[in-house]
């Protein structure tokens, strides 16, 4: 997802079952989130409540070696989503 002004990992944190948040270049981020659960609307609500504009968002499903090593690891759910 993208923003329209850099946000620190740490106040991305807050959003509810938020896993990790990692800035990818510039505004860019990666969310990961440990439901299955569609987390859109928690990433939107952040943004108003932050004055934040969403410039960019993309769902994406885990990599494979990501997933792979989680099923191995009995730790993934295969309905879990990324943002």
């Amino acid at each position: 997802m993208e923003f329209d002004y850099r946000v620190e990992e740490q106040l991305l944190q807050k959003i509810p079952k938020i896993e990790t948040a990692e800035n990818k270049g510039g505004f860019a981020y990666e969310l990961n989130f440990n439901t299955g659960e569609d987390m859109r609307p928690a990433v939107f609500d952040f943004a108003h409540d932050h004055g934040l504009k969403i410039l960019q968002l993309e769902r994406k499903s885990q990599n494979l070696e990501k997933l792979f090593r989680d099923l191995t690891a009995g730790k993934t759910d295969l309905t879990e989503p990324v943002i």
